[in-house]
C-alpha cells in the first residue's frame, strides 16, 4: 500500500487530494478545494503568486490536521504551459546480429539534437510510440531482437520551465516538497481508459475553467496532447451575454443544465433576472443547451483541427466528418437520403452537378482502352478523390454518385 498526495493548481481554485492505492482498490483519504476570490486571467506569474500561495497554505493546514507524516506531493500541469511533439531518432549498432538491449534504447531516446531545442521547457514524459528495425515499421517491443539500424518515434511532453520553477517555490512556501511533475491530461487518460480503449484509439478531453486539454491515445499509448485557450469561463460568458444576466447566475445555469440531446428537447422554463434592471425573463432548458452546444462544437472542431494538422487525417476515428457513405441506387426506385442532424430540422438539400470543372477522380485500375476502371470481381480498387470543396463546411452534407459497369450491363450506381 502507498499513499499519494497530489495537487491541482487551476485558474479558479486549487485542490489537494490524498489517495491510497492497494492491489485491488484505489481509495480517497482526504480531499479539499480552495477557490480564489477571482479567477486568474493569466498563467501563473509573480502578480498572482500571493493569491495562490495563500490558498495553498490553507489547504496544507487542513491536510496536516488529518495526516502529518507526508510532506511531499506530485504536481499535475495543464493548460497552455504544456505542449507535446513527436521526434524521430535512429542509430546503428556495431553488428548485424547484435541483440538489442535496454541501454541502446535509452541512448536512442537521448541521442537526438532536436531535444536540445527545448530551451524554455522541461520534458516530463518521454513515451515511445513505435520502433523500426532495419526499415521494418510498427514494432512495439524491440528488446531481444536483432537489427543493424534501430529507429523510434518518441512523444515528448514538455512543460514551461518558468511555470515549474514558480509552482515549486509556491509549494515549498506552503510547507510541502514537490516530487514528480506530470501532465494532468496524460495522468487522466492512463487512469480513465481501459486496455481496449487505449488500443483502438480514444480521445480524453478535460474542459477546465480557462482552457481545454486533450489527449489522443492509440495502440496502447498517448500519441498526442494539446491545449486550446477555451474553457468553462467562456460557457459562463456566453450564457451571461445571451440571456443578459450576471456571471454568477450564468455560471449556475451552466452547472445545472448540461448540453445533451435530452435537454435540447426539454421545454421546462427557468426565470432569470436581468443584470441591469429588475426585469425578469423566462427561458427554457432547450435555449440554454443550444447556447452551450455552439461553444462545445467550437471546442471539438478546434481539437480535431489541431490533431489533423499535427498527425494527419488517418489518426481520427470513424464518425468524424467528412464521411463517405455508399448507396446502391439501382436496387431501389426512389432515393430518399436522410442525414441524422443534431437538432434543428432534419432536412438536406442535394444539388446534383458534374465534377470536371473543380474536382477529379483517380483510380489505380484505369484501362485507357475502354475509358474506365477494369479489374477482376472482388478486386480492391484504390480511389482518390480530389475535391477542395468537399465538406468544407462541417454543418452540411454532400453526396457523390459513382457508377460501376460490367460488360453487357447497364451498370450499378453508388
Amino acid at each position: 500500500m502507498s499513499k499519494i498526495l497530489s495537487l491541482d493548481l487551476g485558474s479558479s481554485s486549487c485542490r489537494l487530494l490524498l489517495s491510497e492505492k492497494t492491489i485491488t482498490n484505489f481509495e480517497i483519504l482526504f480531499y479539499a478545494e480552495k477557490t480564489y476570490a477571482e479567477p486568474l486571467r493569466d498563467t501563473f506569474n509573480e502578480e498572482n503568486r500571493i493569491i495562490i500561495t495563500n490558498q495553498l497554505k490553507n489547504l496544507v493546514r487542513e491536510f496536516k490536521n488529518i495526516d502529518n507524516e507526508i510532506d511531499y506531493c506530485n504536481i499535475g500541469f495543464g493548460g497552455s504551459s504544456n505542449n507535446s511533439v513527436i521526434i524521430q531518432s535512429s542509430m546503428e549498432t556495431d553488428k548485424d546480429d547484435e541483440i538489442i538491449k535496454q541501454e541502446q534504447i535509452s541512448l536512442l531516446t537521448k541521442n537526438n539534437p532536436k531535444i536540445n531545442s527545448f530551451t524554455t521547457h522541461n520534458t516530463t514524459h518521454i513515451i515511445p510510440l513505435e520502433y523500426s528495425l532495419d526499415g521494418m515499421e510498427g514494432i512495439r517491443h524491440p528488446l531481444g531482437m536483432h537489427s543493424k539500424k534501430i529507429g523510434v518515434h518518441n512523444l515528448y511532453v514538455n512543460i514551461e520551465r518558468n511555470q515549474i520553477d514558480l509552482v515549486k517555490s509556491m509549494i515549498i512556501e506552503s510547507g510541502l516538497q514537490p516530487k514528480y511533475m506530470i501532465s494532468e491530461i496524460i495522468a487522466s487518460s492512463l487512469f480513465l481508459l481501459n486496455a481496449d480503449e487505449k488500443e483502438i484509439g480514444s480521445l480524453v478531453i478535460d474542459i477546465g475553467a480557462a482552457s481545454t486539454d486533450f489527449c489522443l491515445t492509440k495502440k496502447g499509448n498517448p500519441v498526442y496532447t494539446g491545449s486550446i485557450p477555451v474553457g468553462g469561463n467562456q460557457f459562463t460568458s456566453d450564457l451571461s451575454i445571451a440571456f443578459s444576466t450576471n456571471l454568477d447566475f450564468a455560471n449556475q445555469l451552466k452547472l445545472e443544465t448540461s448540453c445533451t440531446p435530452e435537454n435540447e428537447r426539454i421545454a421546462e422554463k427557468i426565470i432569470i433576472k436581468d443584470k441591469d434592471s429588475t426585469k425578469t425573463t423566462e427561458i427554457t432548458k432547450r435555449q440554454i443547451s443550444q447556447v452551450m452546444k455552439e461553444r462545445v462544437v467550437e471546442i471539438f472542431t478546434m481539437i480535431k483541427q489541431e490533431i489533423v494538422e499535427n498527425l494527419g487525417q488517418l489518426n481520427l476515428t470513424s464518425g468524424d466528418w467528412p464521411v463517405i457513405q455508399t448507396f446502391e441506387y439501382s436496387l431501389i426506385q426512389n432515393v430518399d437520403l436522410i442525414f441524422e442532424k443534431p437538432g434543428g430540422v432534419e432536412e438536406v438539400n442535394l444539388y446534383f452537378d458534374t465534377t470536371e470543372d473543380y474536382a477529379g477522380v483517380a483510380i489505380d485500375r484505369f484501362d485507357d482502352s475502354i475509358g474506365y476502371a477494369a479489374g477482376p470481381v472482388g478486386a480492391e480498387v484504390h480511389l482518390v478523390i480530389t475535391d477542395p470543396m468537399l465538406n468544407i463546411d462541417p454543418t452540411t452534407e454532400e453526396a457523390w454518385i459513382f457508377k460501376t459497369q460490367t460488360s453487357g450491363s447497364e451498370g450499378v450506381s453508388y
